[in-house]
């Protein structure tokens, strides 16, 4: 229904202790899971947790003055390369009762690739959003200086930069003279001063608060109970990046297979629908999982698997079945009654799948 996720986490948890019979596992959610309910009930019940930490203000804060203050960062090999990592306390409070987490805290090389990629795009949108402003200044509705610093906070909002772009709006009165009657004019009719003003705007980067995100941009913090013995940084670190493997089921679900709507109304129908369908992702993960670790074992990948590229090896499971889809099977009934079966030749790639599939 409309239940909000954070409060279905500790029903979640308590549905997987009953599954597998003990709690005795490592609890890896995202960002709605840190709240001080739901913490402090999983720490004191024995739970194991660990997850991205949402930048509420306390949180924020906490992050800003350890990147200000810490000395001293771990490296940590991923994939190839080397991350950075390192921890501080956190004290939560929770009805009179104080609770000590690990605030811990990562870089990772690509994120601030990322963000440094959009912090740009932001700055570079909103200088051209205020240039084009500038233009239209002294018309319509920007006449007053109230419409423009109202036009100019709406820029400024919609792409984050309130703190690392000031605007301000100069005014340089323009004074035009006017006949002081109406009517043809003559040599000795009085002319009179009129005053308008003209306004301009002047953009300024704060580039000291800029290099300060900048700098932030590719950190990220992780809130967990487990003791460091037990989760070290770099442990910390693989099993929070392994979650795309469950988010990618999630957004299969979503997108290509549309598991929503779905059209039935008894909750028996449902979940017999919804098995089916866990049924299917499943054997989709089984297939790629099989022909990953064939490729891995031969140390070779596939060539004519998809377009402009060579030695595929973390081939999708919607890829390789779309490998087979023009194959026909079929059957004839000849005239006298018996059967005849056939199958359409299989090429060299669909029979080097089907080795990897293990498939014979």
């Amino acid at each position: 229904g409309n239940t909000a996720d954070v409060d279905t986490y500790l029903e979640q948890w308590q549905h997987l202790i009953d599954l597998l019979g003990h709690r005795d596992f490592l609890f890896v959610a995202d960002s709605k899971l840190l709240s001080k309910e739901n913490m402090v009930s999983m720490h004191t019940h024995d739970g194991r947790f660990l997850a991205p930490v949402p930048m509420y203000a306390s949180y924020a804060t906490l992050l800003e003055e350890a990147l200000k203050t810490h000395a001293v960062e771990t490296l940590l090999p991923y994939k190839q390369r080397l991350n950075r990592g390192f921890e501080v306390p956190c004290s939560i409070t929770h009805e009179d009762e104080t609770y000590e987490f690990r605030f811990l805290i990562f870089y990772d090389a690509g994120l601030f690739a990322r963000k440094n990629h959009s912090l740009t795009q932001r700055l570079e949108r909103a200088s051209a959003a205020l240039e084009a402003l500038g233009g239209k200044l002294n018309r319509h509705q920007l006449k007053t200086r109230e419409a423009i610093d109202a036009a100019c906070g709406a820029i400024l909002k919609k792409y984050q930069l309130t703190d690392l772009l000031s605007v301000t709006v100069n005014n340089e009165p323009q004074t035009t003279y006017k006949y002081a009657k109406p009517g043809r004019p003559s040599p000795e009719t009085p002319r009179i001063a009129v005053t308008t003003d003209h306004f301009s705007l002047t953009v300024t980067r704060n580039e000291q608060a800029i290099e300060e995100v900048r700098f932030r941009c590719g950190y990220y913090a992780l809130m967990t109970n487990v003791p460091q013995e037990e989760l070290s940084l770099a442990e910390a670190m693989r099993e929070q990046k392994d979650q795309y493997k469950s988010e990618h089921t999630n957004r299969r679900a979503k997108s290509a297979y549309a598991l929503e709507p779905i059209c039935l109304q008894t909750p028996t129908r449902i979940e017999a629908m919804l098995f089916l369908f866990k049924i299917v992702l499943q054997l989709l993960v089984l297939m790629e999982r099989t022909v990953r670790q064939n490729i891995a074992a031969r140390n070779r990948g596939l060539d004519q698997f998809l377009p402009n590229r060579k030695d595929v090896r973390n081939p999708t499971a919607e890829a390789i079945l779309n490998a087979f889809q023009y194959l026909s099977v079929g059957t004839v009934i000849l005239p006298d009654g018996a059967s005849w079966h056939f199958l359409s030749e299989l090429n060299a790639l669909q029979r080097e799948l089907l080795e990897l599939l293990q498939v014979p």
